[in-house]
């Protein structure tokens, strides 16, 4: 764990206790012999793209509130959405936002950090789901797939919680998919797609 992020923790948590491993493989095994209330995944270690070991500490760890830090490896961003955490953020998450997101996990809700949406939002206008998706059904389905709760897509998307439902029912019949893990694969897809080639 960074130093920043640690002393943001302690401030913030003054009682909590901070465990250490350097890989998921490790902390499956810290959380064999302690209760583990929260993870901060650091997605940059070995094992920290490995979403089957991701899979195995949740079902392991059912009440563990699980965040990951991207740091900046955001072409992951629906591995983990699809693992089911609570909360991403990235290098660029603030203080505030860090504490939002942890406190917003360990209440089993969903947080994105901020400039994760945006890249979310970047992708939108040249993917070829624009064809079958408005602007504004394409954030949505961004934001559904990354398991956002009704009020964070509502307010990201301006429309009222109570429509964010029928969009999702819209975005599905439109995508041909019955549930989120399958949007997220599809969205997925046309991510990788759509993705320039480096050189």
């Amino acid at each position: 764990m960074n130093i920043g992020l640690r002393s943001i923790i302690v401030s913030e948590f003054p009682d909590s206790r901070i465990l250490e491993a350097d890989t998921i493989q490790n902390s499956l095994l810290l959380s064999n012999n302690f209760r583990i209330g929260t993870v901060i995944l650091d997605a940059g270690v070995s094992d920290g793209k490995d979403a089957s070991l991701l899979d195995s500490f949740r079902e392991s760890n059912p009440d563990t509130a699980i965040i990951v830090h991207l740091g900046d490896d955001f072409e992951y961003i629906y591995a983990f959405i699809r693992t089911g955490i609570h909360s991403l953020i990235s290098k660029k998450s603030d203080p505030v936002e860090i504490i939002e997101a942890i406190r917003v996990a360990q209440s089993k809700a969903k947080f994105i950090g901020f400039d994760i949406q945006q890249i979310l939002l970047s992708h939108i206008a040249a993917d070829p789901l624009n064809r079958q998706l408005t602007r504004k059904e394409r954030l949505i389905a961004d934001l559904l797939a990354a398991n956002a709760s009704y009020k964070q897509i509502a307010e990201a998307a301006k429309v009222k919680r109570d429509s964010v439902a029928e969009y999702k029912h819209r975005i599905f019949e439109k995508l041909r998919v019955d549930n989120i893990d399958a949007l997220a694969l599809k969205l997925t897809e046309q991510f990788v797609m759509s993705k320039p080639m480096n050189g």
